[in-house]
């Protein structure tokens, strides 16, 4: 406190600095014609049931992943994929629940779309699974083609 009041010319230029290159960056977003307004974004989102794309959700055969795989995909540019679950994990001796998740894009391959999503972590070969302890959600965006 003490130092602000003695270097309160010091202080305010920082600040208005500060509050000048903010609302220059501000200004300079809001001039970039490229980009599409959030509200005229939102509009254009459309809810789609899991039938509309043929989706399909599995757990692989040891059930350590999870397979999510499309099959109705007709007019459909690209798949990304939000997977989310709670995991049970003990560090230093103790056992606490903590949130995991994956995000990623489904491989379009021969008229069907698929992603084996692994539950835990895997590096250079070698895989720690979670211990699963909470329903698994996926949310599927579903980028479709520009008409022409």
């Amino acid at each position: 406190m003490e130092f602000i009041k003695k270097n309160a010319l010091i202080v305010g230029a920082i600040a208005v600095v500060v509050l000048g290159i903010g609302g220059y960056f501000i200004w300079a977003r809001s001039q970039n014609q490229g980009l599409t307004p959030i509200r005229e974004e939102l509009q254009n989102a459309k809810q789609m049931a899991p039938e509309d794309i043929g989706l399909e959700l599995s757990l692989r055969s040891d059930k350590k992943a999870v397979i999510i795989k499309a099959t109705k995909i007709n007019g459909v540019k690209s798949f990304e994929y939000e997977l989310t679950y709670d995991a049970q994990v003990t560090e230093d001796g103790e056992t606490v629940v903590v949130p995991r998740g994956a995000v990623g894009e489904l491989t379009i391959r021969g008229g069907v779309a698929q992603a084996e999503v692994d539950l835990g972590t895997c590096s250079a070969n070698v895989c720690k699974y979670d211990k699963v302890v909470s329903n698994i959600k996926v949310v599927i965006k579903v980028n479709l083609r520009m008409a022409k």
